[in-house]
């Protein structure tokens, strides 16, 4: 377990998100330009001809990206469940031939679950929520999948990077790729934003810590770049 997930840091970052000074720590002790070190570390990872799975899409920043690292023969699967961003992706981005937008949240069951749409602009906040919480913002009905089954059926290529950002349903993600990511050596990385302040609300604070562990024990060495950002590389 890394420094990033001990108990006491927890703990901490709660405090300082109470105080409303995780941000400025953040800044002091990280840079301002943290996001463009995990987007540095994504697309140095990314060859000609890879499959990159692009997980909570948003409006495709990353994914144009991608598609321009992957080249032709590569392809890239945008998972993006919300109606109203993958509205957005297709409206502010050329869709090339090599991505395939996917309508699905990726997830640990088979299931239809509840979507609340970001109130932000580009819908970012965009999260996968509990029925009990339907009464806060636009919540709609989406279908969930997990990832073994999309590449067990042979629907979609197998990735050779994925990067997720789903807003504090990280843990239930990696579980739906449990034999991925024992099997699979062609995995060679996957980036991850951990909301930690989203999975403390939700009452799971220790998920990160059990994140770690479950990519180490599945072959990957893990670091932080930042804050907020986790790296698993295949050892």
């Amino acid at each position: 377990m890394s420094w990033m997930t001990n108990r006491l840091v927890i703990r901490l970052r709660s405090v300082g998100r109470i105080l409303k000074i995780n941000r400025l720590l953040d800044y002091f002790f990280t840079s301002r330009n943290y996001e463009d070190r995990f987007k540095s570390i994504l697309l140095e990872a990314c060859r000609e001809g890879d499959c990159v799975w692009d997980i909570g899409a948003n409006i495709g920043y990353y994914s144009n990206l991608f598609s321009e690292k992957v080249g032709p023969n590569g392809c890239v699967y945008a998972f993006e469940p919300s109606p109203t961003n993958r509205e957005k992706f297709i409206t502010h981005h050329i869709m090339a031939d090599n991505v395939v937008l996917m309508a699905y949240a990726l997830g640990d069951r088979q299931a239809n679950v509840m979507l609340r749409q970001g109130a932000d602009f580009i819908g970012a906040t965009s999260s996968i929520v509990d029925s009990k919480t339907t009464k806060d913002g636009q919540v709609i009905s989406v279908k969930m999948i997990r990832g073994d089954t999309l590449i067990f059926s042979e629907e979609v290529r197998s990735p050779n990077v994925i990067k997720i950002d789903v807003e504090g349903y990280e843990l239930e993600v990696l579980r739906g790729f449990g034999q991925t990511l024992l099997i699979n050596r062609e995995l060679r990385l996957l980036g991850i934003e951990v909301h930690f302040g989203i999975l403390t609300s939700r009452g799971i604070p220790k998920v990160p810590a059990v994140i770690e562990s479950m990519l180490n024990e599945t072959g990957f060495e893990c670091c932080w770049c930042d804050a907020s950002h986790l790296v698993a590389r295949r050892g």
